[in-house]
């Protein structure tokens, strides 16, 4: 059974619309966004992971480091950037039409060419992805991701 917020989403994306969820840690971003993967056929998936000190990132059967924790502050990857880069490359030149993001941290959000590409990608194609809350890099471009639903969870989704 599907229930109600899962349905409004597959339904605005079948529609051809961006869909950001957000929220605070541990509100059920991930939850929610996995709810409509189980449905939802055609998508590429991104995700990325922090791993007590180190931030992971997944794509198909590949993965690669992004980051790592130094001296209380977390440092890019190239090489891993490079990764997320290709990964969604891929994606604007393949055939499926959306593309699942879960999540893009603040990490990745540094990385401008990378952001430039998920703007590409949600405006040639569809955009489902998982955003930290506060001042994440990609709220601030959102009129370039028209048209977008903007979920904002406050903990009730479990």
């Amino acid at each position: 059974m599907i229930n109600r917020q899962v349905e409004q989403i597959l339904n605005q994306l079948a529609d051809g619309k961006n869909v950001l969820i957000t929220g605070p840690l541990h509100a059920g971003k991930t939850t929610l966004f996995n709810a409509v993967l189980t449905v939802l056929t055609d998508y590429n998936l991104i995700q990325t992971k922090k791993v007590d000190d180190v931030v992971m990132a997944y794509y198909g059967a590949k993965t690669a480091q992004i980051g790592y924790r130094e001296n209380q502050t977390m440092q890019l990857i190239d090489s891993g950037l490079d990764f997320l880069i290709s990964a969604a490359t891929d994606f604007i030149n393949g055939s499926k039409t959306v593309l699942a993001i879960d999540e893009i941290g603040f990490l990745e959000a540094h990385c401008e060419k990378y952001i430039n590409l998920i703007v590409k990608a949600a405006q040639q194609k569809t955009l489902l992805a998982v955003l930290r809350q506060d001042r994440h890099a990609l709220v601030g471009r959102m009129a370039q991701l028209e048209p977008y639903v903007l979920i904002e969870l406050t903990g009730e989704y479990k």
